[in-house]
């Protein structure tokens, strides 16, 4: 027998489920101009597992060009997300970035699945269908549920409606933020694309010294560290024991690093046990999926013991070897697996994989916190949603070895939806013969975020030593209009071609093609980066400007121009070189 429940607001929204042990109920919560705010609730009389709930709603396809997901789809189409993946929301856009309709979800835990499409009665008028459907992978026992959707139609910017649920996930106790210390806000090196899967002790502190030479405040020891041979895929994953060929003395390395002035933070594949470690031994039979390419497998967070092995692990790093923080990868692994190893398994407390996870999550903070309050815990795309974000303090761009171009969008992305996070670039890394102007413009594609870098900096030329210390250093000079101010991405359908940013009294925009930069009449100092292949960047007046201080930087940080400035109201021609910058001192 199936429960539907008809609710009329800005649209008309069908809840439906064919259970009838639960009771359906539905209305709206709260309503203003362009918003609804809908609850919903499933209640029985017994502990149960929860039903499959679809919503459905139509709207009118009228200017809307493009659809934003957190996922990086730009397409109408299917989205999945859970506690340990990606966020609830999407927004479709019309021109000039302006908000047709963004919804989310108050409820981040459980798998949800969007689907987006084109409905189109007798050939003449043509909408787009909404479906959300929870549930259709197994929940825990409950007898009753209950959260909200959040429907958005105002005619504003799509960045300022992500934002508003950005905030809007805020006001729900379950979604505190953790708290950002200063080391996470500077910029870090990382062992990953420079080692790959061979670091050693001698070398990273050869790096880490020159890395902090640059302007680099952290490094991030990534995979390798925990076995002898490299290129072993994850066989060995889940030891968690720091190879005696590599890292004989790992509590003394660490220090070494700190005697440098530097954060020290390790990377774990949380979730991996690999074919060849001890580990597998012990938890053969506690898996929720195996890896066969990469000769390994995932633990099933499901069970209790594997959760405290896993916390035990991260606890002996800190105490033992004194790491500032941790890199926790793979946390997206966590997910409901479409076949069960160990069907209605009694040892395991949980049935939902991402609400273990999450408990895992949560207990590792707890206790890591005892032991440092100011532990570092980076996660990275795709595991982003607002309950990740309350147990990390650095969010990472997916990895994008070599490509300027999708590590701005997933910047930008992450930016968009987490406003106050500290939103990490993927690690940049490039071939040593590249040009100046291309090294340039990698960093000025990560300038929205906190720089990692991950390249031999003793086998790179020095005019490519000067990029990255004269863009970390301009970098940490707008700091606060890049990373800690408001954030504005504009096209996205585009790819944002121009990224802007702001603060007090300064100013921040990297543009990448040949599309005007406006810049504001009440702020004191700018930053212009040019991030795209000619040797010029169009600024907007919109007004009267006084006459200001107009430096350009080639991307070495040359002074190529310093002298008085005045800006005609319309189009200015800067001619600022590919890769390099501009400041306006007004």
């Amino acid at each position: 027998m199936m429960s539907e429940q008809r609710i009329c607001g800005i649209h008309e929204y069908i809840f439906h489920t064919e259970d009838d042990s639960f009771s359906l109920s539905a209305g709206i919560s709260h309503q203003e101009c362009g918003i609804d705010i809908l609850w919903f609730c499933l209640d029985a009389p017994y502990l149960s597992k929860l039903p499959r709930l679809t919503i459905r709603w139509q709207r009118p396809i009228i200017d809307m060009i493009a659809c934003w997901t957190p996922a990086g789809k730009s397409q109408l189409g299917d989205n999945e997300s859970c506690a340990t993946y990606s966020a609830p929301v999407s927004c479709l856009y019309g021109g000039n970035n302006r908000n047709r309709e963004t919804w989310a979800l108050s409820d981040a835990m459980p798998v949800i699945r969007s689907h987006i499409g084109l409905r189109v009665d007798y050939g003449i008028q043509a909408n787009d269908s909404i479906e959300l459907t929870l549930f259709s992978a197994p929940s825990d026992l409950a007898a009753h549920y209950e959260a909200l959707l959040r429907i958005d139609t105002r005619d504003i910017p799509y960045e300022q409606a992500l934002e508003s649920v950005s905030k809007w996930w805020e006001t729900f106790p379950e979604y505190g933020h953790s708290m950002i210390p200063d080391a996470c806000l500077h910029p870090h090196y990382s062992t990953w694309y420079s080692f790959v899967q061979d670091p050693d002790a001698a070398r990273v502190e050869k790096q880490a010294a020159l890395a902090r030479q640059i302007g680099c405040h952290s490094i991030i020891v990534d995979d390798g560290w925990q076995m002898d041979a490299d290129f072993d895929y994850y066989a060995h994953c889940g030891d968690w024991k720091p190879s005696a060929v590599k890292f004989p003395d790992m509590k003394a390395h660490v220090a070494k690093i700190h005697d440098m002035g530097m954060k020290y933070l390790l990377w774990y594949a949380v979730p991996l046990c690999g074919n060849d470690s001890r580990l597998i031994k012990v938890f053969g039979d506690k898996l929720l999926r195996t890896w066969p390419e990469l000769k390994t497998n995932y633990l099933d967070p499901r069970y209790p013991d594997v959760r405290e092995y896993l916390i035990n692990t991260f606890e002996k790093a800190v105490m033992d070897w004194q790491v500032d923080g941790l890199k926790l990868d793979f946390v997206d692994g966590f997910r409901q697996p479409r076949q069960e190893l160990n069907p209605n398994d009694p040892r395991r407390d949980f049935e939902s994989v991402p609400a273990a996870a999450d408990k895992l999550l949560s207990d590792t903070l707890a206790r890591l916190r005892i032991l440092n309050p100011d532990i570092m815990i980076e996660f990275r795309q795709p595991y982003i949603g607002p309950v990740m974000r309350r147990y990390c303090n650095m969010i990472r761009a997916g990895d994008c070895p070599n490509s300027a171009s999708l590590n701005k969008n997933r910047i930008a992305d992450l930016r968009l939806l987490f406003s106050g996070a500290s939103i990490h670039s993927d690690m940049l890394m490039w071939n040593p013969e590249d040009s100046i102007e291309s090294v340039g413009c990698f960093l000025v594609s990560i300038i929205f975020s906190v720089p990692q870098i991950s390249m031999l900096l003793d086998q790179i030329p020095q005019e490519h030593l000067d990029v990255l210390k004269f863009w970390l250093a301009i970098w940490e000079k707008y700091r606060s209009s890049l990373v800690l101010g408001e954030f504005r991405a504009c096209y996205p359908e585009l790819q944002y071609p121009m990224l802007t940013g702001w603060k007090d009294d300064e100013f921040s925009a990297a543009v990448f093609c040949d599309i005007p930069v406006p810049i504001p009449s009440d702020k004191k100092r700018i930053l212009i980066a040019n991030g795209g292949s000619r040797h010029r960047v169009l600024i907007e007046a919109d007004g009267q400007y006084s006459p200001c201080r107009l430096i350009i930087y080639h991307s070495t940080g040359k002074i190529l121009f310093d002298d008085q400035h005045v800006f005609k109201k319309g189009i200015n021609d800067l001619d600022i070189p590919i890769g390099g910058a501009a400041e306006l001192i007004f």
